[in-house]
């Protein structure tokens, strides 16, 4: 026995500091711990290596894995998130900011979108991106007459232009008139005086009613409270006059809430007093979520946010809402004056597939003799949502999936960054050019950068990131010589040369724009030194597809970070004409060896 007591005494503190040491990561796999939503994408856990490439990416994989998950982390993160607030009034995340008398303003809608976005593009006009919706519009409204409808559309004003006055001092004033991108629309001729005649924007009704009663929970994102009731009151009187009977009002009931926005900001209790219907005390049936619909058997967990309500003290009518999340709160305030009243949010319509949507059509426009149809979006519509949402139900042309736009992100990543995709930046791009409903050909995502304020925003974000102006800090006529090198492995002409600077310098084409007009010119080259180019280019694409699609889960979080980036960038200078393909599978496998050590 002594020897074993010898060896602890000598050996003692340093199995006790190896032992700590190991403690975060031995933790989560003893305890049941909760996840925690970062807004991100957490890393994934060690998977059993197979190759001794693997092998040797299993430490950075096994660390990533411990910094995302490690003991008491949740615990950790929301004991500083509380501090900050408390002490700085803080909120943790950059898509939240905190205003004036305990309100809070969701102002970017995704950790992608530009700081405060969502506030800019509600409160300042953009006359392009006007045009675009107005013109939608006109199509939208004209194909639902010709199904049989004469739907309605509410616009609700969002928290910045009704709370205005709460905003931090710096942006109130961005958002305290009335001359904003919606009413400027409604004044413009880019809409058929019958389309401005179906559409309600309450501004100033909602700013006169918010004096008096709540709208806008202080510490939620959309609106719900009493005073709906009166907007859903004053709609009808707007949109659907010839609906003169109602039922009794509906009985209320008051609680207390977490915010509708609480998963931005785990360990800060941010409650507000709600008020809403009393359904049952109201003699109403109403059924909220996917078990509300039994004809979407296979596809109701993807729509998610639908409901239902019955009345039998109502006018034998139907109303039907479609709508992005703001309309769950006020359908059931419409059960007063319709006897059945569906609601199906339509954020995820583009992800059913045609089978499914055939269904959900046939469905909801099934009866248009005694049905009204009222679309309800919140003013951020403008920038594309509701077209995302509303476009599959009128037979305009179908909405791509992200998967269709992978051979366009890849021409784009290797022009602009003279790399191939990483399977995060991969997946984070092609939705966002989904969610714009751009183009799935390079040529036409070039064209449609006039017209489409959605496309521009991607397009230019893209040209404008941290990754993109490190490589290019120079002049103009650096920054065309590198797209050329990256993209051609030659330097432009002198024509080229002065003619592409001229138009960034003159602010004609934006970075990014140029880019994508170089790359989409020279996939379509008909002279010698054209069709080199593009071969030279499409080959570039081919190997960083095959590169992209070769990452296996373990490899993919060694492709992350400058380090990475730049070996890729690198591996890429060494593709030719004449390259075997097979050479991507063999890069990719050496990414592990470079980037993972």
């Amino acid at each position: 026995m002594a020897p074993i007591s010898n060896w602890f005494s000598n050996h003692g503190a340093k199995c006790a500091a190896i032992a700590l040491l190991a403690l975060p990561t031995i933790l989560p796999l003893l305890l049941d711990t909760q996840e925690i939503n970062d807004n991100r994408s957490m890393a994934p856990p060690p998977v059993a290596p197979t190759t001794w490439a693997e092998f040797l990416a299993l430490p950075a994989q096994a660390d990533a894995w411990v910094k995302d998950h490690f003991g008491f982390r949740r615990e950790l993160v929301e004991s500083n998130n509380y501090l900050r607030f408390k002490l700085f009034h803080q909120l943790p995340s950059g898509q939240m900011t905190a205003g004036e008398n305990g309100r809070i303003f969701v102002t970017a809608h995704s950790n992608h979108a530009a700081p405060f976005s969502a506030v800019v593009e509600i409160c300042e006009v953009n006359k392009p991106s006007l045009k675009e919706f107005g013109a939608y519009l006109n199509v939208l409204f004209n194909s639902f007459e010709a199904m049989g409808y004469m739907p309605k559309l509410m616009i609700v004003p969002s928290a910045p232009v009704v709370q205005s006055a709460d905003l931090p001092p710096w942006l109130r004033d961005r958002c305290k008139g009335s001359d904003t991108p919606m009413k400027a629309l409604l004044e413009s001729d880019y809409v058929s005086d019958k389309v401005k005649s179906a559409i309600w924007y309450p501004l100033e009704q909602m700013r006169a009613r918010n004096h008096d009663i709540e709208l806008f929970p202080r510490t939620w994102f959309h609106w719900n409270g009493p005073g709906i009731e009166q907007i859903a009151q004053d709609s009808m009187s707007k949109l659907f006059p010839a609906v003169q009977t109602a039922a009794p009002r509906l009985r209320t009931h008051s609680s207390v809430k977490p915010s509708d926005v609480a998963h931005f900001f785990p360990g800060i209790d941010l409650p507000s007093k709600v008020t809403e219907p009393d359904y049952a005390m109201s003699g109403i049936a109403s059924c909220n979520g996917t078990t509300c619909y039994p004809e979407f058997k296979g596809f109701a967990e993807q729509l998610y946010d639908v409901s239902r309500f019955n009345n039998p003290a109502a006018p034998d009518r139907r109303l039907l809402i479609l709508s992005d999340s703001f309309g769950r709160y006020i359908a059931g305030w419409y059960s007063r004056y319709y006897r059945t009243v569906e609601h199906v949010a339509v954020n995820n319509v583009k992800d059913l597939q045609p089978g499914q949507l055939e269904t959900l059509k046939k469905f909801v426009l099934r009866q248009s003799s005694n049905t009204d149809v009222l679309f309800v979006f919140h003013d951020g519509a403008l920038t594309g949502t509701l077209r995302l949402g509303l476009q599959r139900f009128h037979g305009e042309q179908e909405l791509h999936r992200p998967a269709e736009y992978n051979l366009v992100a890849q021409q784009i990543y290797v022009s602009y960054l003279g790399r191939p995709a990483d399977l995060e930046g991969l997946r984070s791009f092609t939705r966002q050019l989904a969610d714009a409903n751009a183009p799935i050909d390079i040529q036409k995502l070039n064209l449609a950068y006039e017209r489409n304020a959605g496309v521009r925003e991607v397009i230019d974000s893209f040209g404008t990131s941290g990754e993109a102006l490190a490589m290019h800090p120079g002049n103009s006529g650096a920054f065309i010589s590198g797209t050329y090198r990256r993209m051609f492995g030659r330097l432009p002409d002198a024509g080229g040369l002065t003619y592409w600077t001229k138009q960034v310098d003159t602010g004609t084409l934006t970075r990014g724009r140029a880019v994508l007009s170089i790359a989409a010119g020279a996939l379509v080259g008909s002279t010698p030194q054209g069709l080199r180019d593009g071969a030279l280019l499409s080959k570039k694409v081919s190997y960083s597809a095959l590169f992209t699609t070769t990452l296996t889960q373990a490899k993919r979080q060694c492709y992350a970070g400058a380090t990475a980036a730049q070996l890729a960038r690198k591996q890429i200078t060494e593709v030719g004409i004449d390259t075997d393909l097979r050479q991507a599978r063999v890069a990719a496998a050496r990414m592990s060896d470079g980037a993972c050590k």
